[in-house]
């Protein structure tokens, strides 16, 4: 895709992904800090979870098409094994995007003080470096994720149509559910530390991990489970659509 079509793919998905996975993230927040969840609150971090998405997706997407570009400019094999590493940079460099806007999405989710003020709250208490609380977690994390989501959910969505014939809504559906399940089940401790580190002060990956073994022991890590398979499946299904669709549109019309 070229550049416009990245950009246009990142605001899309973000938009859609934000609407659909609100709630979760917030349900996912309140299993992981043992606080009540309430429906009337699926409304809060609506804000900084678009900037998050937006970091997600369009940066990450910019990244992965300037290495696909490159790549196929020098004439590199685009392998499956290609396509995963290539995603999985493409997410670590999304993250240096998606850790601030997660940081005020909890801010949100735990106070409901909305986005600037807690904007401005983070930064009179501890300044700029509230913006980079838990990016140690978040790379490791997204370049997991987004290997599945832009490698493994491509990967697999071909897999499905030349190995068993699948019709593409077909495919797409199995598709989202193996990689968004597969990619929440290996990065929801990621996510769970990530969490106890912004949602408290002064606590380093070491002290959030030694927290959670001793006040919940090894599950602890894998709290909030469920919500991060259905929001993964909801992400994965939402990029391989957008992405299917913007490449028809451009073969029909350029």
């Amino acid at each position: 895709m070229s550049v416009k079509q990245d950009v246009f793919f990142g605001i899309t998905t973000s938009a859609v992904a934000t609407v659909a996975t609100n709630g979760l993230l917030h349900r996912q927040y309140c299993h992981v800090m043992s606080q009540n969840f309430l429906f009337r609150d699926c409304w809060r971090g609506l804000t900084p979870n678009f900037n998050s998405y937006v970091g997600c997706f369009m940066v990450g997407s910019l990244a992965k098409g300037a290495m696909n570009r490159y790549l196929v400019k020098h004439h590199y094999p685009m392998t499956d094994v290609t396509k995963l590493g290539v995603g999985a940079l493409a997410g670590g460099i999304s993250a240096f995007g998606v850790v601030t806007g997660e940081y005020f999405a909890l801010k949100d989710n735990a106070t409901g003080n909305g986005f600037m003020r807690n904007v401005l709250i983070a930064y009179r208490e501890e300044g700029i470096r509230a913006l980079s609380r838990g990016i140690g977690p978040t790379i490791f994390r997204d370049m997991i994720a987004m290997g599945v989501f832009f490698g493994g959910g491509e990967v697999s969505k071909n897999y499905f149509v030349q190995r068993y014939g699948f019709r593409e809504p077909t495919a797409l559906l199995t598709s989202s559910l193996v990689a968004g399940l597969i990619s929440a089940g290996v990065t929801q401790p990621l996510q769970t530390i990530r969490i106890n580190i912004q949602s408290h002060r002064n606590v380093t990956i070491k002290k959030a991990i030694l927290k959670i073994w001793c006040e919940q022991g090894p599950l602890g890590f894998m709290s909030g489970l469920t919500s991060r398979a259905a929001i993964n499946i909801i992400l994965v299904g939402c990029s391989l659509f957008v992405d299917d669709k913007i490449k028809k549109f451009s073969t029909r019309h350029f």
